[in-house]
Protein backbone atom coordinates (compact mmCIF):
# COMPACT_ATOMS: atom_id res chain seq x y z
CA UNK A 1 0.00 0.00 0.00
CA UNK A 2 1.32 3.23 -0.87
CA UNK A 3 1.55 6.31 1.23
CA UNK A 4 -0.95 8.65 -0.72
CA UNK A 5 -3.76 8.27 1.80
CA UNK A 6 -1.75 9.71 5.09
CA UNK A 7 -1.42 8.30 8.64
CA UNK A 8 -3.36 10.64 10.98
CA UNK A 9 -0.65 13.72 10.76
CA UNK A 10 -2.59 17.17 10.54
CA UNK A 11 -2.62 20.60 11.71
CA UNK A 12 -5.87 21.82 13.41
CA UNK A 13 -6.86 25.20 14.74
CA UNK A 14 -9.85 24.69 16.74
CA UNK A 15 -12.60 26.85 18.40
CA UNK A 16 -14.77 28.30 20.92
CA UNK A 17 -18.54 27.04 20.79
CA UNK A 18 -19.51 30.45 19.03
CA UNK A 19 -20.58 29.96 15.31
CA UNK A 20 -17.95 31.82 12.69
CA UNK A 21 -17.98 35.24 11.67
CA UNK A 22 -16.88 36.01 8.70
CA UNK A 23 -15.13 39.33 6.97
CA UNK A 24 -12.88 40.76 4.50
CA UNK A 25 -10.28 42.87 4.81
CA UNK A 26 -7.39 43.92 2.20
CA UNK A 27 -9.48 41.02 0.34
CA UNK A 28 -8.82 38.78 2.42
CA UNK A 29 -11.40 36.16 4.75
CA UNK A 30 -10.79 37.08 8.88
CA UNK A 31 -12.65 35.43 10.87
CA UNK A 32 -13.81 36.01 14.81
CA UNK A 33 -13.39 32.39 16.59
CA UNK A 34 -12.40 29.99 13.78
CA UNK A 35 -11.46 26.31 13.24
CA UNK A 36 -8.88 25.99 10.66
CA UNK A 37 -7.54 22.39 9.46
CA UNK A 38 -4.17 21.58 8.41
CA UNK A 39 -2.51 18.61 7.98
CA UNK A 40 -3.89 14.98 6.49
CA UNK A 41 -6.17 12.44 6.47
CA UNK A 42 -7.28 12.59 10.22
CA UNK A 43 -8.36 15.56 9.12
CA UNK A 44 -9.31 15.92 5.23
CA UNK A 45 -13.04 16.26 4.60
CA UNK A 46 -13.05 16.24 0.56
CA UNK A 47 -9.69 18.47 -0.42
CA UNK A 48 -7.77 15.52 -1.74
CA UNK A 49 -11.10 14.08 -3.50
CA UNK A 50 -13.26 16.73 -4.19
CA UNK A 51 -10.79 19.79 -4.80
CA UNK A 52 -6.95 19.94 -4.92
CA UNK A 53 -6.69 16.23 -5.96
CA UNK A 54 -9.65 16.62 -8.95
CA UNK A 55 -8.16 19.92 -9.94
CA UNK A 56 -5.01 18.79 -9.86
CA UNK A 57 -5.52 15.56 -12.35
CA UNK A 58 -7.85 17.83 -14.86
CA UNK A 59 -5.04 20.59 -15.21
CA UNK A 60 -2.59 17.76 -15.44
CA UNK A 61 -4.76 15.90 -18.57
CA UNK A 62 -1.95 14.86 -20.85
CA UNK A 63 -0.84 12.63 -18.15
CA UNK A 64 -4.09 11.58 -16.73
CA UNK A 65 -6.22 12.01 -19.77
CA UNK A 66 -9.13 9.65 -18.08
CA UNK A 67 -9.44 11.29 -14.92
CA UNK A 68 -12.54 14.06 -14.56
CA UNK A 69 -12.66 13.79 -10.88
CA UNK A 70 -11.11 11.79 -7.63
CA UNK A 71 -13.76 9.58 -5.52
CA UNK A 72 -13.41 7.87 -2.77
CA UNK A 73 -15.84 5.54 -3.06
CA UNK A 74 -17.94 3.48 -0.01
CA UNK A 75 -17.25 2.31 2.18
CA UNK A 76 -15.28 5.89 2.70
CA UNK A 77 -17.76 8.38 4.47
CA UNK A 78 -18.08 11.51 2.40
CA UNK A 79 -14.79 11.86 0.88
CA UNK A 80 -12.95 11.32 4.31
CA UNK A 81 -10.17 8.46 5.14
CA UNK A 82 -12.77 6.49 7.36
CA UNK A 83 -15.99 5.01 7.72
CA UNK A 84 -17.46 7.28 9.18
CA UNK A 85 -16.65 10.95 10.90
CA UNK A 86 -13.09 11.75 11.11
CA UNK A 87 -11.74 13.16 14.40
CA UNK A 88 -11.50 16.56 13.19
CA UNK A 89 -15.39 16.44 11.96
CA UNK A 90 -16.56 15.29 15.54
CA UNK A 91 -14.64 18.09 16.83
CA UNK A 92 -16.25 20.83 14.33
CA UNK A 93 -19.54 19.51 14.69
CA UNK A 94 -19.38 19.23 18.73
CA UNK A 95 -17.91 23.43 18.15
CA UNK A 96 -20.42 24.07 15.96
CA UNK A 97 -18.52 24.78 13.18
CA UNK A 98 -19.02 24.12 9.81
CA UNK A 99 -15.80 22.16 7.65
CA UNK A 100 -15.04 23.72 4.63
CA UNK A 101 -11.97 22.19 2.21
CA UNK A 102 -9.85 24.73 1.12
CA UNK A 103 -6.47 25.15 -0.53
CA UNK A 104 -4.18 27.03 -3.28
CA UNK A 105 -1.73 25.44 -5.52
CA UNK A 106 -0.43 25.58 -9.01
CA UNK A 107 -0.78 22.56 -11.72
CA UNK A 108 1.38 21.12 -13.97
CA UNK A 109 1.22 24.28 -16.19
CA UNK A 110 1.92 26.52 -13.53
CA UNK A 111 -2.17 27.44 -13.20
CA UNK A 112 -2.98 28.71 -9.99
CA UNK A 113 -6.22 27.08 -8.60
CA UNK A 114 -7.57 27.63 -5.14
CA UNK A 115 -10.43 27.71 -2.91
CA UNK A 116 -11.05 29.82 0.55
CA UNK A 117 -12.00 27.48 3.19
CA UNK A 118 -10.90 26.43 6.88
CA UNK A 119 -9.95 22.52 6.52
CA UNK A 120 -6.54 22.72 4.28
CA UNK A 121 -5.93 18.79 4.97
CA UNK A 122 -4.75 16.35 2.35
CA UNK A 123 -4.89 12.76 3.02
CA UNK A 124 -1.22 11.92 2.33
CA UNK A 125 0.39 15.17 3.36
CA UNK A 126 4.03 15.29 4.82
CA UNK A 127 6.26 17.46 6.83
CA UNK A 128 9.01 16.08 4.50
CA UNK A 129 9.37 16.92 0.55
CA UNK A 130 9.52 13.61 -1.42
CA UNK A 131 11.76 12.84 -3.80
CA UNK A 132 10.33 10.26 -6.05
CA UNK A 133 7.30 10.73 -8.62
CA UNK A 134 4.62 10.84 -5.86
CA UNK A 135 6.20 13.94 -4.44
CA UNK A 136 5.66 15.78 -8.27
CA UNK A 137 1.99 15.57 -6.54
CA UNK A 138 2.04 15.89 -2.50
CA UNK A 139 4.42 18.00 -2.36
CA UNK A 140 2.05 20.56 -3.57
CA UNK A 141 -0.02 20.21 -0.23
CA UNK A 142 3.14 19.53 2.75
CA UNK A 143 2.54 21.35 5.54
CA UNK A 144 4.28 24.46 4.66
CA UNK A 145 2.05 24.64 1.49
CA UNK A 146 -1.02 23.99 3.49
CA UNK A 147 0.22 27.00 5.96
CA UNK A 148 0.89 29.21 2.75
CA UNK A 149 -2.52 29.04 1.69
CA UNK A 150 -4.49 29.58 4.71
CA UNK A 151 -2.79 32.65 5.60
CA UNK A 152 -2.56 34.18 2.22
CA UNK A 153 -6.31 33.66 2.04
CA UNK A 154 -6.64 34.49 5.49
CA UNK A 155 -6.13 37.28 8.25
CA UNK A 156 -5.20 35.34 11.53
CA UNK A 157 -7.36 36.83 14.42
CA UNK A 158 -6.21 36.42 18.28
CA UNK A 159 -8.76 34.15 18.74
CA UNK A 160 -8.16 31.60 15.85
CA UNK A 161 -6.72 28.70 17.87
CA UNK A 162 -4.22 25.81 16.15
CA UNK A 163 -3.58 22.69 16.71
CA UNK A 164 -1.02 20.95 14.53
CA UNK A 165 -0.34 17.08 14.10
CA UNK A 166 1.97 16.02 10.75
CA UNK A 167 4.50 13.23 10.43
CA UNK A 168 2.65 9.92 10.30
CA UNK A 169 3.51 9.91 6.07
CA UNK A 170 6.89 10.73 6.61
CA UNK A 171 7.67 7.84 8.70
CA UNK A 172 5.98 5.57 5.72
CA UNK A 173 7.93 7.23 3.67
CA UNK A 174 11.53 6.86 5.31
CA UNK A 175 10.21 3.19 5.41
CA UNK A 176 11.00 2.99 1.35
CA UNK A 177 14.30 4.21 1.88
CA UNK A 178 16.80 1.26 1.87
CA UNK A 179 19.48 3.09 4.57
CA UNK A 180 19.09 4.33 8.25
CA UNK A 181 21.03 7.59 6.99
CA UNK A 182 18.25 8.18 4.21
CA UNK A 183 15.77 7.18 6.94
CA UNK A 184 16.90 9.88 9.87
CA UNK A 185 17.48 12.18 7.15
CA UNK A 186 13.81 12.48 6.48
CA UNK A 187 12.61 12.53 10.02
CA UNK A 188 15.21 15.19 10.50
CA UNK A 189 13.64 17.28 7.63
CA UNK A 190 10.14 16.78 8.50
CA UNK A 191 10.82 18.20 12.20
CA UNK A 192 12.53 21.32 10.68
CA UNK A 193 9.86 21.98 8.14
CA UNK A 194 7.01 21.44 10.64
CA UNK A 195 9.16 23.91 13.03
CA UNK A 196 9.08 26.13 10.18
CA UNK A 197 5.48 25.92 9.97
CA UNK A 198 4.61 26.70 13.24
CA UNK A 199 6.98 29.93 13.51
CA UNK A 200 4.85 31.22 10.32
CA UNK A 201 1.97 30.91 12.11
CA UNK A 202 3.57 32.37 15.50
CA UNK A 203 5.24 35.69 13.54
CA UNK A 204 1.44 36.45 12.69
CA UNK A 205 0.22 36.74 16.16
CA UNK A 206 -1.12 33.48 15.88
CA UNK A 207 -0.50 32.41 20.03
CA UNK A 208 -2.85 29.47 20.61
CA UNK A 209 -1.36 26.19 19.05
CA UNK A 210 -2.17 22.98 20.27
CA UNK A 211 0.48 20.22 18.85
CA UNK A 212 -0.06 16.50 18.67
CA UNK A 213 3.23 14.58 18.21
CA UNK A 214 2.91 10.98 16.18
CA UNK A 215 0.91 8.14 17.34
CA UNK A 216 3.01 4.71 17.36
CA UNK A 217 3.05 3.79 13.71
CA UNK A 218 4.74 0.55 13.97
CA UNK A 219 1.34 -0.71 14.85
CA UNK A 220 -0.94 -0.59 11.65
CA UNK A 221 -1.46 -3.36 9.56
CA UNK A 222 1.33 -1.80 7.10
CA UNK A 223 4.27 -2.85 9.26
CA UNK A 224 2.67 -5.01 12.01
CA UNK A 225 2.79 -8.13 10.89
CA UNK A 226 6.81 -7.60 10.01
CA UNK A 227 8.91 -7.80 12.94
CA UNK A 228 12.29 -6.13 11.87
CA UNK A 229 9.78 -3.54 9.78
CA UNK A 230 7.56 -2.83 12.96
CA UNK A 231 10.67 -2.48 15.04
CA UNK A 232 12.56 -0.09 12.97
CA UNK A 233 9.60 2.07 12.66
CA UNK A 234 9.15 2.38 16.42
CA UNK A 235 12.29 3.66 16.34
CA UNK A 236 11.83 6.20 13.81
CA UNK A 237 8.63 7.29 16.01
CA UNK A 238 10.88 7.45 19.11
CA UNK A 239 13.41 9.63 17.21
CA UNK A 240 10.55 12.09 15.71
CA UNK A 241 8.63 12.78 18.77
CA UNK A 242 11.77 13.19 20.95
CA UNK A 243 13.10 15.98 18.38
CA UNK A 244 9.73 17.30 18.00
CA UNK A 245 9.16 17.60 21.71
CA UNK A 246 13.12 19.51 21.93
CA UNK A 247 11.57 21.88 19.03
CA UNK A 248 8.20 22.80 20.66
CA UNK A 249 10.70 23.35 24.20
CA UNK A 250 12.68 25.62 22.10
CA UNK A 251 9.46 27.37 20.20
CA UNK A 252 7.86 28.45 23.61
CA UNK A 253 10.50 29.56 24.88
CA UNK A 254 11.79 31.83 22.05
CA UNK A 255 7.97 33.29 21.95
CA UNK A 256 6.54 32.94 25.19
CA UNK A 257 4.46 29.43 25.11
CA UNK A 258 2.48 30.11 22.14
CA UNK A 259 2.06 26.28 21.84
CA UNK A 260 0.29 22.91 24.24
CA UNK A 261 0.61 19.72 23.29
CA UNK A 262 -1.49 16.47 23.19
CA UNK A 263 0.04 12.79 22.83
CA UNK A 264 -1.55 11.40 19.59
CA UNK A 265 1.00 8.52 20.85
CA UNK A 266 -0.69 7.65 24.40
CA UNK A 267 -4.17 8.69 22.77
CA UNK A 268 -3.72 6.12 20.17
CA UNK A 269 -2.38 3.43 22.59
CA UNK A 270 -5.13 4.05 25.04
CA UNK A 271 -8.08 3.89 21.73
CA UNK A 272 -6.22 0.64 20.73
CA UNK A 273 -5.83 -0.80 24.37
CA UNK A 274 -10.14 0.01 24.91
CA UNK A 275 -11.18 -1.12 21.81
CA UNK A 276 -9.40 -5.21 22.60
CA UNK A 277 -11.03 -5.07 25.84
CA UNK A 278 -13.61 -6.90 23.72
CA UNK A 279 -12.69 -10.46 22.76
CA UNK A 280 -14.12 -10.12 19.53
CA UNK A 281 -12.69 -6.94 18.50
CA UNK A 282 -9.61 -7.23 15.68
CA UNK A 283 -6.93 -4.57 16.40
CA UNK A 284 -4.32 -6.29 13.92
CA UNK A 285 -6.12 -6.34 10.73
CA UNK A 286 -7.43 -4.38 8.25
CA UNK A 287 -10.95 -4.26 7.40
CA UNK A 288 -10.75 -3.31 3.56
CA UNK A 289 -7.84 -3.28 0.87
CA UNK A 290 -7.77 -0.11 -1.69
CA UNK A 291 -6.71 -0.94 -4.94
CA UNK A 292 -4.48 1.98 -5.74
CA UNK A 293 -4.65 1.44 -9.54
CA UNK A 294 -8.12 2.85 -9.58
CA UNK A 295 -6.68 6.68 -8.96
CA UNK A 296 -4.50 6.84 -12.13
CA UNK A 297 -6.45 4.81 -14.30
CA UNK A 298 -10.24 6.77 -13.46
CA UNK A 299 -9.40 8.29 -10.57
CA UNK A 300 -11.24 6.28 -8.01
CA UNK A 301 -10.25 5.10 -4.31
CA UNK A 302 -12.03 1.33 -4.46
CA UNK A 303 -11.70 -0.25 -1.12
CA UNK A 304 -12.60 -3.66 -1.03
CA UNK A 305 -13.74 -5.72 2.41
CA UNK A 306 -11.17 -8.29 3.16
CA UNK A 307 -12.22 -12.12 3.29
CA UNK A 308 -14.22 -12.59 6.44
CA UNK A 309 -15.09 -8.68 6.92
CA UNK A 310 -18.71 -7.10 5.72
CA UNK A 311 -20.68 -3.87 6.72
CA UNK A 312 -22.27 -5.78 9.44
CA UNK A 313 -18.84 -6.56 11.30
CA UNK A 314 -16.33 -3.57 10.16
CA UNK A 315 -16.88 -2.25 13.79
CA UNK A 316 -15.26 -4.75 14.97
CA UNK A 317 -12.23 -4.08 13.78
CA UNK A 318 -10.12 -0.99 14.86
CA UNK A 319 -8.36 -0.61 11.21
CA UNK A 320 -10.21 0.55 8.22
CA UNK A 321 -7.21 -0.05 6.12
CA UNK A 322 -3.70 -0.84 6.41
CA UNK A 323 -3.05 2.58 7.39
CA UNK A 324 -6.20 3.99 8.60
CA UNK A 325 -8.49 3.59 11.73
CA UNK A 326 -11.99 2.67 11.72
CA UNK A 327 -14.76 5.47 12.76
CA UNK A 328 -14.29 3.90 16.45
CA UNK A 329 -10.23 5.18 16.64
CA UNK A 330 -11.48 8.81 15.06
CA UNK A 331 -14.43 9.01 17.33
CA UNK A 332 -11.71 8.31 20.44
CA UNK A 333 -9.32 10.79 19.24
CA UNK A 334 -12.16 12.84 18.36
CA UNK A 335 -13.11 13.03 21.67
CA UNK A 336 -10.04 13.44 24.01
CA UNK A 337 -9.68 16.56 21.51
CA UNK A 338 -12.80 18.02 22.36
CA UNK A 339 -12.02 17.98 26.31
CA UNK A 340 -8.85 19.13 26.03
CA UNK A 341 -10.13 21.89 23.81
CA UNK A 342 -12.59 22.84 26.32
CA UNK A 343 -10.62 23.06 29.18
CA UNK A 344 -8.45 25.51 27.06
Amino acid sequence: MKSLLGLITTVLVSTSLTPIITNTINNKTTTNTNLYVLGDSLSDTGALAGGAGTQFFQASSLLFPNIKEVKLEPPFYNNSFSNGRVAMQIVADKLGVKLTPGWKFNDLNLKTHQQVGNNYAVGGAQSSIRVDVEGIFINKFDINAQVDALLDQHTVQKNDKIFLEIGGNDIIYAMTKVFNREQDIIINDAIFNEKTALEKLITKGENHILVANLPDVSTIPMFNKHIAKSSRVKELVNMFNDKWTVMINSLNEKYNNPIKTYSLFNGMNQAISTFKQNPNHNITDNAVTIDFKGLLKDGTFSPKYNPGVNPDNIDNYFFFDAVHSTKWGHNFIGNQLIKLIEKW
